[in-house]
C-alpha cells in the first residue's frame, strides 16, 4: 500500500498531509507516503492530447481516489488529474481552462487511458457559496467519478450541471445503500 499525492501550488504536500493528519495515519500503520512529484512519469498520447502520468499510478493494482466534495465542482473527477505531472496538468488547464468543453475532453480523454480506479469521496461537511459549511455526513464511492459526481449534484440538489455531467442520467446510475432521496438536501437554500 502507498499514499500518494503531490502540490500543485506553494505548500508543499508535506506540510498538507501534515496538516490533514494523513502523515501520522501513515505513520501509525508504517505506510510510506509517496510524493508522486519525485517519481517517474510516462508519456501517453491519446487523439492529440499529450498526458505524462505517474508510474506509480499506472503499475498499481488498485488505485483509490481521494477527493473532498465541493459545491459546484465535479470534485471526484478533477482530482484525478492530479495523478499528472505538476507541469503536464498545469499547462493543460493554461491551453483548455477558458472552454468548459476543453476541459471535458481532457478529462474523458485521460479516463481512457487509466485502468478502473475507485473513487472514495468525503462530503461531510459541505461549504455553501456564502462560506458557512453544511454537515450532510456523506461518503460516496464509485468505480465511475462521474457518475458519483452526478449522485452528489442531486444529492446537494444543484440546478447547474457541469457540461461534462449533462448526459448522465441519475436513474442510469447503480445506487447501492441509502436511496438519494433519503440523503437529498438543498444545501444552499437550508445548510
Amino acid at each position: 500500500i502507498k499514499v500518494c499525492g503531490q502540490s500543485f501550488d506553494e505548500i508543499p504536500i508535506e506540510a498538507l498531509a501534515q496538516k490533514s493528519q494523513l502523515l501520522n495515519v501513515c505513520q501509525n500503520f508504517k505506510i510510506l507516503p509517496l510524493n508522486l512529484a519525485q517519481t517517474n512519469f510516462v508519456k501517453r498520447d491519446i487523439e492529440n492530447i499529450s498526458f505524462e502520468i505517474s508510474k506509480e499510478i499506472l503499475e498499481a493494482d488498485l488505485v483509490i481516489n481521494l477527493p473532498i466534495l465541493k459545491m459546484g465542482k465535479i470534485s471526484a473527477t478533477e482530482n484525478i488529474l492530479k495523478i499528472l505531472k505538476k507541469e503536464n496538468y498545469l499547462a493543460l488547464k493554461y491551453l483548455y481552462s477558458p472552454s468548459e468543453s476543453e476541459s471535458k475532453e481532457i478529462i474523458e480523454k485521460l479516463l481512457k487511458l487509466l485502468k478502473p480506479f475507485l473513487t472514495l469521496a468525503e462530503g461531510n461537511s459541505i461549504q455553501k457559496s456564502d462560506g458557512f459549511v453544511a454537515d450532510l455526513g456523506l461518503v460516496l464511492a464509485s468505480f465511475n467519478c462521474k457518475n458519483l459526481d452526478r449522485v452528489f449534484f442531486e444529492i446537494t440538489s444543484q440546478k447547474n450541471l457541469p457540461e461534462i455531467l449533462e448526459g448522465i442520467k441519475i436513474e442510469d446510475i447503480p445506487i447501492v445503500g441509502r436511496n438519494i432521496e433519503e440523503v437529498q438536501y438543498d444545501v444552499e437554500k437550508y445548510g
